[in-house]
C-alpha cells in the first residue's frame, strides 16, 4: 500500500509541475507577442538576470566570459528555446550578432560598424529565423517567424533611434535591437549566437568586442560595410569548430583571459554544524551512482568519521523512510549528483545538519537544479569552473556558496609501458557513446596520422552502442554510429588500425599499452581520461572543448582535428620528446588532481572545516 501511495504522490507532483510549466509558458508567450509587436526593442530584465558572479560592466576580460551553453531564460524569451544544454559549442541557432557605434571602425579596431550602415547591413537578411532548419522552415511557413536572426547591439544608448531607422526602411523584421547591456549580459547574449560580425581588418586581439566573442567560443565573421550581412553562416558543426578556433587563438595569444576575476565573499553557511579540529562526525552520502565518491568514503572513514550510504535506485527513486531516518541521524549530508536526491534532502534535512550538493555534468541539462532549494544547502561543489558558472547563471544558485573541487585522480606508483617507446603510436579513446564523444573526430585524426605514418593505431575501450538499451529509442544516434562503423570498414587506412576492447576495470593494463590518451568530445565537464591517462604516463591530447582550457594546459589542446593530429605527430615523432612531455603531464596531474590532495579538500567542504586557503 505504501508503494502505491508513493507512486500516486509522485505522479501528482509531476502533474502539478507540468501544469505550472505550461502556465508559465503561456504567460511568457503572451508577453513575447506584445514585445514582438513593439519591434523587439530591448529585453525585459526579469527574463535576463545578470548572475551573482557579475563583477560589473567595466570589469576586465576574465574567465567570467565562459564558453557557456545558451542562457536558458534569454533563449526562451527569444523563442529559440531547445531546453537545457551542456554544449557551450553548439551554435545551431544561426543567430548573428553585430555591434554598432555612431562612428564605426576606429583606429583602435573596436570591432564595431557605423550606426549609419545599419539599414544597409540588414537589408539582405531574411526576415525569419536562419538556422540549420532553414529548409524545414521554408516548407512550413508557420515556423518561419520564430525567433530573431540578427542581434543588433548599440554602444551609445541610441537603440531606439536605430530601431526607428530600420523600421522605416522595412529592415527591422527578425532583428533584436538593444543598448549595450554590460559585460555579464553581453556574455549571455554571445552564448546564443552562431557568429559575431566584425569589420574587415579588425585586430581580433585588440578589439574588445572580438575578444569577448572569442572568449565565449563564438565564430568571428569578417565583413565589409555597407554590404548586407550574409544569411548563410555555414553548418552548425563548422561554426562549432570556428568558435573553438577563435577562443584557442585568443587564449594562446593572451593567457591572461583565463585569470579568475575575484568573486563575491563567502556567505554564512545555513547550518551551524561545523566540524572543529578532529571531531568525529556522522556523514551520509546519498545518490544513485556513488562511483566517483568511493575515494571520499574511504577517506572519511579513515579519519574516523561514521559514514552511511543512502543508495537511490534512480534519479528520483528511493526509500523515503530510510532517507528520512538518515537525514535525522546525520551531522553532514553529501548529495552526490544534483538530481532528485538533492531536491529531497534540501527539503527534509534538519537545520542543524550541514548539506553539500556535488554536481558533475548531466544535471545541468535537466530540470533538477531548478527544483533544489538553494537556501537549504551550505555548499555546492562543482568539478569544473565552466560548469559552476553555467548553473549559477541558469538556476540562480548562490555564487558565494559554490566552489570548484576537481575529480580526484589516483596516481599509480609506476608507469611501465608494455610495448616500450613504440606504444607512443597507439591512441587510446575511452568511451564513444553518446555521439558527442566524437568518434568521427577520432577517426579523422587517425586517418590524417596514418596518411603520414602507418604505425599509428587507435584502441577504443568501453561499451559498444548496441550495449545501451536506450539506443533503440534514438534513431539519430544509431545512424551516426552505423556511419562511423561503416567508415572504419570501408577506409583502407582505418580498417586494420582500429580495435575495440570491452568495458572493464582493467584500466592500468590498458593504459600500459597506450601512448596517447585522446579526448575528441564536443563538450565535457572534466573528462577523466585526460588526467587519468597522464597519471599513467600517457601523453594527453584533446579537442579544446568548451572549458577545457580552464582545467588543462594549452599544450594538451587543439581546436580541430587537423591541429590535433599535428600536435600528436610532433609530440610522438621522437620517443625522447614523447617521454618528456608525458612525464611533465604526469607531474602536473600530481600537483592539481592527485587524490591525496583533492580528497582532503572535498572532505573539508562536506564537514564544514575551513579549507587551507581559508585558514589564517
Amino acid at each position: 500500500m505504501s508503494r502505491l501511495v508513493r507512486a500516486v504522490a509522485t505522479r501528482t507532483r509531476r502533474a502539478a509541475r507540468a501544469v505550472a510549466s505550461h502556465s508559465a509558458d503561456a504567460v511568457l508567450a503572451a508577453r513575447r507577442a506584445r514585445w514582438d509587436r513593439a519591434g523587439r526593442l530591448g529585453v525585459p530584465d526579469d527574463v535576463w538576470p545578470a548572475t551573482q558572479d557579475s563583477p560589473g560592466p567595466t570589469a576586465p576580460l576574465g574567465n567570467r566570459l565562459m564558453p557557456l551553453p545558451p542562457a536558458r531564460g534569454l533563449s526562451r524569451w527569444l523563442g529559440t528555446d531547445t531546453g537545457n544544454r551542456n554544449d557551450g559549442g553548439d551554435r545551431s541557432s544561426a543567430l548573428l550578432a553585430v555591434y554598432l557605434t555612431p562612428t564605426g571602425p576606429t583606429p583602435g579596431n573596436d570591432g564595431c560598424f557605423a550606426s549609419g550602415d545599419a539599414v544597409a547591413l540588414l537589408a539582405g537578411r531574411a526576415a525569419r529565423r536562419v538556422s540549420h532548419r532553414a529548409a524545414a522552415d521554408a516548407a512550413d511557413p508557420a515556423e518561419a517567424g520564430r525567433g530573431p536572426h540578427t542581434v543588433v547591439v548599440v554602444a551609445d544608448g541610441t537603440a531606439g533611434d536605430v530601431a526607428q531607422a530600420l523600421r522605416e526602411a522595412g529592415a527591422h523584421r527578425g532583428c533584436l535591437i538593444l543598448d549595450d547591456p554590460g559585460s555579464e549580459r553581453r556574455a549571455a547574449l554571445l552564448s546564443l549566437c552562431a557568429a559575431v560580425a566584425v569589420p574587415a581588418g579588425t585586430d581580433h586581439l585588440r578589439s574588445p568586442w572580438a575578444r569577448e566573442a572569442g572568449a565565449a567560443g563564438v565564430a568571428l565573421l569578417t565583413h565589409t560595410a555597407p554590404a548586407p550581412l550574409p544569411c548563410d553562416l555555414g553548418l552548425p558543426s563548422e561554426r562549432r569548430v570556428a568558435g573553438r578556433v577563435a577562443r584557442h587563438a585568443l587564449v594562446n595569444a593572451d593567457p591572461t583571459v583565463l585569470e579568475p576575476v575575484p568573486g563575491p565573499l563567502p556567505e554564512r553557511p545555513r547550518s551551524s554544524g561545523l566540524v572543529v579540529g578532529t571531531e568525529r562526525r556522522r556523514v551520509v552520502l546519498a545518490g544513485h551512482d556513488l562511483k566517483f565518491a568511493q575515494g571520499l568514503i574511504e577517506h572519511l572513514r579513515g579519519e574516523g568519521h561514521e559514514v552511511r550510504l543512502d543508495q537511490w535506485a534512480g534519479h528520483e527513486r528511493h526509500d523515503p523512510r530510510l532517507s528520512r531516518d538518515l537525514a535525522g541521524w546525520a551531522d553532514a549530508v553529501l548529495c552526490e549528483w544534483a538530481l532528485g536526491n538533492a531536491v529531497w534532502y534540501a527539503r527534509h534535512v534538519p537545520d542543524r545538519t550541514r548539506l553539500t550538493v556535488r554536481l558533475h555534468l548531466q544535471e545541468a541539462a535537466t530540470g533538477f537544479p531548478a527544483r533544489v532549494r538553494a537556501d537549504r544547502f551550505d555548499a555546492a561543489v562543482f568539478v569544473s569552473e565552466h560548469l559552476r558558472r553555467q548553473v549559477v547563471r541558469d538556476f540562480t544558485w548562490p555564487a558565494a556558496r559554490s566552489l570548484v573541487v576537481p575529480n580526484a585522480v589516483t596516481i599509480p606508483e609506476t608507469t611501465d609501458h608494455a610495448a616500450g617507446p613504440e606504444c607512443r603510436f597507439r591512441l587510446g579513446l575511452v568511451g564513444i557513446v553518446p555521439s558527442r564523444k566524437g568518434l568521427h573526430t577520432a577517426l579523422d585524426v587517425l586517418h590524417r596520422l596514418r596518411s603520414i605514418d602507418g604505425r599509428y593505431t587507435l584502441s577504443i575501450k568501453g561499451r559498444r552502442p548496441s550495449e545501451y538499451p536506450w539506443m533503440a529509442d534514438r534513431p539519430a544516434e544509431r545512424d551516426y554510429f552505423r556511419d562511423q562503423f561503416a567508415r572504419i570498414e570501408d577506409d583502407p587506412l582505418l580498417g586494420a588500425a582500429v580495435d575495440f576492447e570491452p568495458f572493464g576495470p582493467d584500466m592500468d593494463a590498458w593504459f600500459s599499452r597506450i601512448g596517447v590518451a585522446l579526448s575528441t568530445s564536443d563538450f565535457e565537464s572534466f573528462h577523466f581520461t585526460l588526467p587519468d591517462g597522464a597519471a599513467h604516463g600517457v601523453l594527453p591530447r584533446s579537442l579544446s572543448w568548451p572549458g577545457a582550457d580552464l582545467l588543462y594546459p594549452l599544450g594538451w589542446l587543439a581546436p580541430d582535428a587537423v591541429t590535433l593530429a599535428e600536435s600528436i605527430r610532433e609530440a610522438t615523432h621522437d620517443s625522447t620528446r614523447w617521454q618528456a612531455e608525458a612525464t611533465q603531464a604526469r607531474q602536473l596531474v600530481i600537483q592539481r588532481f592527485a587524490a591525496d590532495r583533492v580528497l582532503p579538500e572535498l572532505a573539508d567542504v562536506v564537514l564544514g572545516r575551513p579549507r587551507p586557503e581559508d585558514r589564517p
